[in-house]
């Protein structure tokens, strides 16, 4: 009984302490933080840079398809045409329903630059 009584005393310590101006346990904006790193990849100079950048977007969050289209567009301008592909199809994949036929269009034309017309 005494164990039950410290252990639930620690916990309700533990949790105070995690959200301490009474609001509770804040959850990060993932989506703001992977904009963010969007933003900063296209203004990256260094592709390499950028490659990272909007990996450590979509690790923030997997649903962000601008990062997948930026990444698509770099790894198609460094030669790196299978990665480019599987990039576009997870932008494309990922986008939602409002603004997919924007990345079916890049997905088309990196098909066109590329002389596949299927």
């Amino acid at each position: 009984m005494i164990r039950a009584a410290a252990a639930s005393g620690l916990l309700l310590l533990s949790l105070a302490a995690c959200g301490g101006d009474g609001r509770g346990l804040q959850r990060p904006d993932y989506a703001a933080e992977a904009t963010a790193l969007c933003d900063e990849a296209e203004a990256a100079g260094d592709p390499h840079r950028a490659l990272a950048l909007y990996g450590l977007a979509t690790d923030a969050d997997p649903k962000m398809s601008r990062a997948y289209l930026g990444r698509a567009r770099i790894l198609e301008s460094s030669g790196r045409t299978l990665e480019a592909e599987r990039a576009f199809a997870m932008a494309v994949d990922m986008a939602p329903d409002d603004v997919r036929p924007r990345y079916l269009l890049a997905r088309a034309q990196y098909h066109r630059r590329q002389g596949r017309l299927d």
